[in-house]
C-alpha cells in the first residue's frame, strides 16, 4: 500500500531531482518487497483456487488473442527499453 501513496509524490517532483530520486527508490523497494513477498507466499501456500486456474489455462492453451495481445506488451516493453537506452545516452 505503501507505493500506491509515494508513486504520486515521485511523480509530482521534478524528473531527476533528490526528492524524485528518493521517493523513486521508496517506490522501487516497496514494490520489490511486494513482489518477492507474492511470489514466497504462492510458493509455499496451498492455495485450492489458484492451482485449478493455473492448471485449467495449461490445459486450455493459449486462447486466440493470447498471441496478439502478448506482442503488443512485448513491443511496448522493447521500445521502453529503446527509448529508456537513448535517453540516458544524453
Amino acid at each position: 500500500m505503501v507505493a500506491f501513496v509515494v508513486v504520486p509524490i515521485a511523480l509530482a517532483t521534478r524528473n531527476g531531482g533528490s526528492k524524485y530520486r528518493r521517493w523513486g527508490f521508496v517506490y522501487l523497494v516497496c514494490m520489490t518487497f511486494a513482489t518477492l513477498s507474492a511470489t514466497v507466499l504462492a510458493a509455499t501456500t496451498l492455495n485450492t483456487f489458484l492451482t485449478f486456474i493455473g492448471r485449467w489455462q495449461m490445459a486450455q492453451g493459449p486462447m486466440i488473442f493470447d498471441w496478439p495481445v502478448g506482442c503488443v506488451f512485448a513491443a511496448i516493453m522493447l521500445g521502453m527499453l529503446v527509448y529508456g537506452g537513448a535517453s540516458t545516452r544524453r
